[in-house]
């Protein structure tokens, strides 16, 4: 049997384990989400599985590391598998220490035997791992080191950020004409982000650019909110079309947006010139839709604070404190290709 493990990981043969071994075939779909493990933080681990199995059944799946002490911690979740369903994946979350580089990586999958009253009633777990139905050991894992910074793109557009990520030198950690570089993560699809607040541990900044946020589980939806309410900042540049994002009963983050009403301005693009470009004389789009954010009536000092305002007088970025973090709206499309072009 041959497994591929992502370039993130370094790949290694797999060893050979009991009969039932290739019953689940295991991959390594993400180290971090967007790839962006760090050290000494935890991490979201997205595994890929596929059961070989004849019927639907509970799989435990398992990371295990080794820590400073020379235990072995071993991290867990239960999932039900769909054999004939193809791949399915699922996200592990597990502590990585600083020298995690150079020790093995073990992925397993087991048979979930119902664990006793007692150890459900005292922990919560429902499930035990019992006969070892797949596994993989990885190593040369990359991660980022504790002083970079952290930022997710989730959206097809850069929004013009790369420039974030420069550096004089690829082993600087700062950036080529500033302060601390970061390393920037792109074209994230909602469907791809943590279930887990765990999983943004180590993620300073989320911009979300043109991505539609009604594609959000429940689960994620609740995990990129806990992560803002710990001290996250959550970036939204609004579409041109933006009641989606105020739709509560369609987006899970409506509710921590800033309180404003988007009010479409017939002002244009023009007035935005100083934010946008440093030449007077370089023509801007016109097809882009600009909105004044005015806040609510109803709304307190901590849930709308004007941020910028353009040369028309409108409040074109507005923020919300949401617990320890904050989340930031633009009211133009950042991820407009003709902006982009500037």
């Amino acid at each position: 049997m041959f497994i591929t493990v992502l370039a993130v990981w370094a790949s290694l043969p797999v060893r050979a384990q009991d009969a039932r071994q290739d019953e689940v075939l295991l991959d390594v779909a993400a180290l971090g989400v967007g790839n962006m493990a760090r050290a000494s933080d935890w991490n979201g681990i997205l595994i890929e599985f596929q059961d070989q199995g004849a019927s639907q059944r509970e799989v435990v799946i398992e990371v295990q590391t080794r820590d400073i002490d020379g235990d072995q911690p071993r991290y867990r979740r239960t999932v039900t598998t769909n054999p004939g369903g193809g791949a399915e994946r699922v996200w592990v979350y597990a502590y990585l220490q600083p020298d995690d580089l150079d020790r093995p990586l073990i992925i397993s999958a087991y048979e979930a035997i119902p664990a006793s009253d007692e150890v459900e009633a005292s922990s919560g777990v429902r499930y035990e791992p019992g006969g070892l139905l797949g596994r993989i050991t990885t190593a040369g894992r990359t991660v980022r080191d504790p002083e970079i910074g952290t930022l997710l793109v989730v959206g097809r557009q850069p929004a013009g950020l790369s420039g974030y990520a420069s550096r004089a030198a690829a082993a600087d950690p700062w950036m080529a004409r500033g302060h601390e570089a970061t390393d920037i993560a792109g074209d994230l699809a909602p469907e791809s982000l943590p279930d887990r607040a765990l999983g943004y541990v180590g993620i300073e900044t989320i911009v979300w650019t043109s991505a539609d946020p009604t594609r959000l589980t429940p689960a994620r939806a609740e995990a990129l909110a806990e992560w803002v309410r710990n001290g996250g900042h959550l970036v939204v540049g609004l579409p041109a079309s933006p009641q989606v994002w105020f739709d509560r009963a369609r987006n899970q983050l409506a509710g921590i947006l800033p309180r404003v009403q988007t009010v479409r301005s017939s002002a244009g693009v023009e007035p935005l010139r100083p934010l946008l470009s440093y030449e007077d004389q370089i023509p801007l789009p016109d097809a882009v839709v600009v909105f004044d954010l005015r806040a609510e009536a109803a709304a307190g000092d901590s849930e709308v604070w004007p941020v910028l305002r353009d040369e028309a007088g409108r409040t074109v970025v507005s923020r919300r404190r949401v617990g320890l973090g904050c989340v930031t709206v633009i009211g133009f499309d950042v991820s407009n290709r003709s902006l982009a072009s500037l």
